[in-house]
Parts: C-alpha cells; structure tokens; sequence
C-alpha cells in the first residue's frame, strides 16, 4: 500500500515566503519528504524546514520557532502526505527549527527522477504566495524592525 502511495509524475512547488522565491519540480518515484528535502538542498540551502501551507499566515510569513511545529512536514513521513492545493502539491520552505535528521530511504530501489519546471521569481512567488494566503503579498518582504535600524 505505501508503494502504491508514493506520488508519480507529479509536479510539486516549494516556496521560501521570506525570500520570495520557489521552484516547481516534477518528480517521480521519492517517497518520503527527506527525499524531497535532499532534492530542494541544492535550491535553498542545507538548513531549512518544510512546511505545510496551512503554515502561511495572512501575513505571508511562517510561524517562528516551535510555534509551528504542529506544520513541519517530518523527514520520515510520506510524500503523499504533502498537501495538493490548485492540482500541485505544495510546501514552504522556512528557517530551521531543528536539525535536519537523515530518515531511512522506504523503496531504496526506486529510481527518484527530477526535473526543475519553473524557477520562481520574486513577482511569480508572491503571485502564489497571495493566492495561498488570500490576501495580496508584496514583492519585496518587509524589513524586520531589528534590522531596519
């Protein structure tokens, strides 16, 4: 059953709000979200968290700290239990909260196939950034008040 659950030829989008970037990916054959994770490395960095998109909130930001834990999208669960929103499945890239731990490959011998469909820019972000949220996002993230001074 989980083999038949692991999503095939699907298009997934990552989306960094306070960067205001992403990418759309089409994969096929990863199973677990630690897979999904090592795929997004090379495009965001080696210390992120993920996130389901009920994580945004109205304001186009991701909870800090632990405040959002019950969002965090686990090395160890399955890719199938990424949200789809509008056809695609969706997840939030955000800061680390905790250290990224390895999870145990499920179908080792399942080839994984990537391929990057879009690279988001900032106009193109905020676009699905809003649509998320419901309410418009600007392009350009507000400075937070500590480094405006």
């Amino acid at each position: 059953a989980e083999l038949l659950a692991v999503p095939d030829d699907e298009v997934f989008l990552a989306l960094a709000p306070a960067a205001r970037t992403g990418v759309r990916l089409h994969l096929n054959g990863a199973a677990s979200v630690a897979q999904l994770r090592e795929l997004l490395a090379p495009v965001f960095g080696a210390a992120f968290q993920l996130f389901v998109p009920a994580a945004l909130r109205s304001d186009a930001t991701l909870p800090e700290g632990f405040a959002g834990c019950d969002h965090w999208l686990w090395p160890e669960m399955a890719l199938a239990r990424v949200p789809r929103v509008n056809g695609e499945r969706v997840v939030l890239v955000g800061p680390a909260i905790v250290p990224a731990s390895d999870a145990e490959v499920r179908f080792p011998r399942m080839p994984v196939a990537c391929r990057v469909v879009e690279v988001l820019n900032s106009f193109r972000a905020a676009d699905a950034l809003a649509r998320l949220c419901g309410a418009p996002v600007p392009v350009q993230p507000p400075i937070p008040a500590a480094r405006a001074a």
